[in-house]
C-alpha cells in the first residue's frame, strides 16, 4: 500500500482550540480565587498544606529528569547503578555503612 501525504488537520505546533478554550478557562477560574484559596491553603495542617503546595507546584515548575549515578569498581569491574534503587534500600545501604 502506497503511503500518501497527509492532506488537511492542524499544522505541527499549533494548539488544539479546545484544549486552549479549556486551559484559559481554567487559568481564569484560578486567577479569581487566588484569595479563596489562599485562606484555604492557611485552614489545612501544615503537612497537608504542604503536600498541597507540592501537587499543585507540579503544574507549574517544569518537572526534572533524576540523572543517573553509576558507579564502578575498577577491581571487580562491577558498576551499580544506584538511580534503579528505592529510597528504603539506599536508607538500608547507608545505615550499613555502604556510601552510595
Amino acid at each position: 500500500m502506497a503511503s500518501r501525504k497527509k492532506t488537511g488537520g492542524r499544522t505541527k505546533g499549533v494548539v488544539n482550540r479546545t484544549t486552549a478554550e479549556i486551559r484559559e478557562h481554567y487559568q481564569n477560574l484560578v486567577s479569581d480565587n487566588l484569595e479563596q484559596l489562599k485562606s484555604d491553603l492557611k485552614e489545612l495542617e501544615p503537612l497537608a498544606r504542604l503536600k498541597i503546595i507540592i501537587e499543585l507546584s507540579k503544574f507549574v515548575v517544569p518537572t526534572l529528569k533524576a540523572q543517573d549515578l553509576i558507579i564502578s569498581n575498577e577491581e571487580s569491574n562491577t558498576q551499580i547503578d544506584y538511580s534503579k534503587l528505592s529510597t528504603e534500600t539506599l536508607k538500608e545501604l547507608s545505615n550499613l555503612g555502604i556510601k552510595t
